[in-house]
């Protein structure tokens, strides 16, 4: 999925340089929608991405043909790492 949605950025409809003005402001309101929900799971997840593809209809298609396993859950991969105290060597 991912190197579709890349392939589209880089060569086709979602080129940010190349965005009309006047449709800015329905992608605004798609964002305002989405952003404020952390999906938990790959269908909420994918109900995010459809919202922020309704003007793309080849993508929002394709995205639909894909099926999704409702089970699987998002996982966060970031981590802290705790150093320890700082010793002068010398």
């Amino acid at each position: 999925m991912e190197i579709k949605i890349l392939n589209s950025i880089l060569f086709k409809e979602l080129m940010p340089w190349a965005f009309d003005t006047h449709s800015i402001k329905s992608i605004n309101e798609n964002i305002k929608k989405v952003g404020s929900n952390k999906p938990n799971t790959e269908t909420q997840l994918v109900k995010q991405l459809q919202q922020l593809l309704t003007g793309y209809t080849e993508l929002s298609k394709w995205l639909t043909i894909h099926s999704i396993d409702e089970a699987n859950t998002l996982k966060n991969h970031s981590y802290a790492i705790d150093f320890p105290a700082y010793n002068d060597a010398i």
